[in-house]
């Protein structure tokens, strides 16, 4: 049967883009972003995010608040059947749990309660709750995804989890689920899609909200070990930000406890920038093992070690650079090693010319490291 949905069918010419743009306000092409997601199948979900790439040159924190909010672009890769359960972890965020629970068990920390702010659907919060931290007994997460958090909820009401979503924004993260706080709060792959300042405003609120540990998951930059960044750096290409988060725990008078930095070095596609900081300090930074080494006393079941399985086999972790001590990242990079520890309140500039994960940037086409 002929879809009653009627096919999207744009010239596709970067002239006849920029006329469109330059010939529409940008809230009816808001409006037509939302219509071509819904109506024109591939080729709608990429002009969703075409018809508002000039927001995402001017102002990337409102073009990626847009997309999300509406699951729009790369936020309509995040469906139940492709995130809930185990094997749909990304290596990247089990590596991020197993170093979080040795921080945990140095720290001899006990979670009884997690807030992930930039939950999308809930899938890591109920990763969360089966595998990594069963006893913990108050598991709550917020998004702007209505979307997300609806079909989340379903989901994880079928599964009879504990797990409690809200459609909320990190901005107001002060008054949601009553401003309790939380042992563990967690936040993955969502900073890259705020400005410095946005960032920096997120992690105070969230140390506000934590009685533990806040465990951070961000951009690695390439060459330039993100601590020594002067400033936050754009990645062009998706309009995404490379950011100091250690020095944004310092601003927010956090102490870090343990981090690790893995430059260009890339697992299934992601990064490994993991900032893991207390309110208080509760003692001496933790180390943390090179991923080169076994772990025989992995925290996860059935011989998941350090990279959950994955050091040695092919096309799981990409070996990365001799770190250079140079101010200079790679060619389409900006930044800088300060000597001061914390960045000044403006923006870098540039773009990283490696492909990462399997969501699409549809600014450029190309690949788009893994966000929630």
């Amino acid at each position: 049967m002929p879809s009653s949905t009627p096919a999207l069918r744009l010239p596709l010419g970067s002239g006849a883009r920029r006329l469109v743009r330059a010939a529409l306000p940008l809230g009816v092409r808001k409006r037509l972003a939302v219509w071509a997601a819904r109506a024109g199948g591939a080729r709608g979900e990429w002009w969703s995010a075409e018809l508002v790439r000039d927001l995402a040159e001017r102002d990337p924190n409102a073009y990626h608040r847009f997309l999300w909010s509406h699951h729009l672009a790369y936020a309509r890769g995040y469906e139940p059947a492709a995130r809930f359960g185990a094997g749909h972890v990304h290596p990247s965020r089990r590596l991020l749990f197993a170093d979080l629970l040795r921080v945990a068990a140095a720290r001899a920390m006990e979670v009884d309660s997690v807030l992930e702010v930039g939950c999308s659907m809930g899938y890591l919060l109920r990763h969360l709750e089966a595998a990594v931290f069963p006893a913990a007994r108050v598991l709550d997460g917020i998004d702007i995804d209505e979307y997300a958090i609806a079909r989340g909820r379903s989901v994880l009401a079928a599964e009879g989890s504990k797990v409690r979503l809200a459609t909320a924004d990190a901005a107001r993260l002060p008054g949601v689920f009553g401003g309790r706080r939380y042992h563990l709060v967690l936040c993955a792959g969502v900073l890259m899609y705020l400005r410095q300042e946005d960032a920096a405003a997120a992690v105070k609120a969230m140390l506000g909200r934590c009685d533990g540990m806040l465990a951070l998951a961000g951009l690695a930059h390439p060459e330039t070990d993100n601590a020594r960044l002067a400033a936050s750096t754009r990645r062009d290409r998706d309009a995404t930000w490379v950011h100091n988060l250690d020095a944004m725990v310092a601003r927010a008078s956090g102490h870090v406890a343990a981090r690790r930095w893995e430059g260009a070095r890339q697992v299934n596609g992601n990064t490994l920038y993991f900032v893991f900081a207390e309110p208080a300090p509760r003692g001496a930074p933790v180390p943390l093992p090179p991923l080169d080494e076994p772990d025989d006393a992995s925290p996860f079941p059935a011989g998941e070690a350090l990279a959950a399985g994955l050091i040695g086999s092919e096309s799981s972790i990409a070996a990365a650079p001799p770190v250079s001590s140079d101010a200079a990242g790679p060619a389409g990079w900006t930044g800088s090693a300060p000597a001061s520890p914390l960045p000044a309140l403006h923006e870098g500039g540039g773009q990283a010319a490696r492909g990462e994960d399997g969501n699409v940037s549809l600014l450029s086409g190309q690949s788009l490291e893994v966000g929630r």
